[in-house]
């Protein structure tokens, strides 16, 4: 809950300039915070849960994970 309750946002002035294509927003290595101020299907959640979703199927492979049943992307974003 503490995470939570800490949970900092990206700034305005990150979400406009990546909306803006300003900057190319958050990044595979980066911490990833979701913009809880706005929908999922927001172009900087959007791009957040695709990096995590990435994460997850990476995980996937080679790993404890691998014992999972085969599941497309979709089911996985679904549960992201």
């Amino acid at each position: 809950m503490e995470e939570f309750t800490a949970h900092e946002p990206p700034s305005e002035k990150e979400l406009k300039n990546f909306e803006q294509e300003v900057t190319k927003g958050p990044e595979e290595g980066d911490a990833l915070v979701l913009d809880l101020r706005h929908k999922n299907n927001s172009v900087w959640n959007t791009k957040v849960l695709d990096l995590i979703l990435a994460r997850v199927l990476e995980k996937r492979t080679g790993s404890a994970w691998e014992d999972l049943p085969e599941r497309s992307g979709a089911y996985f974003l679904d549960i992201i």
